[in-house]
């Protein structure tokens, strides 16, 4: 597991060696910094951390001597300055469009490197700017996994000065301004900060893209939206809890199936099995792709099948012609999985369990060994409605 330390750096270089002391005590071996910081703060920094100072080596060279571990690096490489859509660095926030730079910057940051499964985060909000901290803080909530932290370094009352970077083993001596102090006698302290992961309960799709201000608060209003379904004929999409999901015709008649059964009967449909093709299923399904374009329901299959093939031009001959003797289990089960899929990748798991496809209930066929699963919805009824219905 690579351990990376992501750091703000703001006006106190020493926040990166104390953080990465202070991790090492806990026996965690840093092997990367990636500090964020505004462009006036890029000078001070390097050489605060990379220039010689006692005995010649520079405080991330002393302190790897110290620890005994290999010497961290820190550049321009290592470096996040926000820059806004002009590619203009921030020196600083004086605007809202200077706040939304530094927000997406960060979101985008904590997604990249949390992609990497082998590489653990340890995020410190100990230094920077209000803004820098609150949206590290909140981009950790939305992308931080199990094995990353975020966490604040507290320097021994006194020690908080540009010369003391982390407890030495031998004296060395500083002048504060309350005198001259031993840097061996100094400490620092980490304090791991709680925060709510979001991760696990948010749409992949939102995990997987780089978010913009707007859409980090709709992640909250989204978590506190009403369990409602609606059904688009005109687009074939579904619309839940306001998020719209587009859906294909053919998946979209599956669902529409489905909300009918919830209304009428909630009696589900199962799985057909290999050998015997449902004819009720596959009807069921046809008036529903014809429902969608206003066009006639049928009784029988065979009819239906006719009408569809001269006069249902979006249905593929192929579909058709595989319909002709019910629906396969290979029709059923993908129509299942696409749908859930699409609701999935679109709703937070814990918001996409009120609209997917699940078991309603399980029963025997006669002469079967396995219990046979019925699917549908679970969603109540009177939270669904098709577009244009009254509410």
């Amino acid at each position: 597991m690579n351990n990376t330390l992501l750091v703000l750096a703001g006006s106190a270089p020493q926040v990166v060696t104390a953080s990465i002391y202070a991790l090492a005590e806990k026996g965690v071996v840093v092997d990367e910094v990636v500090a964020v910081c505004f462009e006036h703060q890029v000078p001070q920094l390097l050489a605060s951390l990379n220039g010689p100072r006692q005995g010649g080596l520079s405080p991330l060279e002393h302190l790897a001597s110290e620890l005994a571990c290999s010497s961290i690096s820190l550049d321009v490489s290592n470096l996040l300055v926000p820059k806004n859509c002009h590619g203009i660095s921030l020196s600083h926030i004086s605007t809202i469009g200077d706040v939304e730079t530094l927000a997406e910057c960060i979101f985008s940051l904590l997604r990249r490197i949390t992609l990497d499964s082998e590489r653990a985060i340890y995020a410190s909000i100990s230094n920077g700017a209000r803004e820098m901290a609150f949206y590290l803080s909140y981009a950790m909530a939305i992308y931080a996994r199990e094995q990353d932290s975020m966490s604040h370094v507290f320097f021994k009352e006194g020690y908080e000065h540009s010369e003391f970077f982390f407890p030495t083993q031998q004296s060395e001596w500083f002048q504060s301004a309350k005198g001259p102090l031993d840097k061996s006698k100094g400490t620092v302290t980490l304090l791991e900060m709680p925060f709510v992961r979001l991760r696990d309960s948010l749409p992949r799709s939102l995990i997987q893209s780089s978010l913009n201000l707007e859409q980090a608060r709709a992640i909250h209003q989204l978590a506190n939206q009403d369990v409602s379904l609606e059904l688009d004929d005109y687009s074939t999409g579904l619309i839940c809890s306001g998020v719209y999901i587009e859906m294909t015709e053919s998946n979209y008649a599956f669902y529409r199936m489905l909300v009918v059964d919830l209304q009428d009967a909630k009696e589900g449909y199962d799985s057909p099995n290999n050998e015997e093709p449902c004819t009720v299923t596959a009807l069921h399904y046809i008036n529903q792709r014809m429902a969608i374009h206003g066009m006639p329901l049928f009784d029988a299959l065979d009819v239906a099948l006719d009408y569809a093939e001269e006069n249902l031009l979006s249905m593929r001959q192929n579909e058709i012609d595989g319909l002709r003797y019910g629906m396969k289990k290979s029709f059923f089960n993908q129509r299942k999985f696409e749908i859930n899929q699409s609701i999935r990748a679109a709703l937070p798991s814990s918001i996409a369990e009120h609209y997917d496809i699940d078991t309603l209930y399980k029963t025997r066929r006669k002469g079967a060994s396995k219990p046979v699963n019925f699917f549908g919805l679970n969603i109540e009824s009177s939270r669904v409605r098709m577009a244009g219905e009254d509410v």
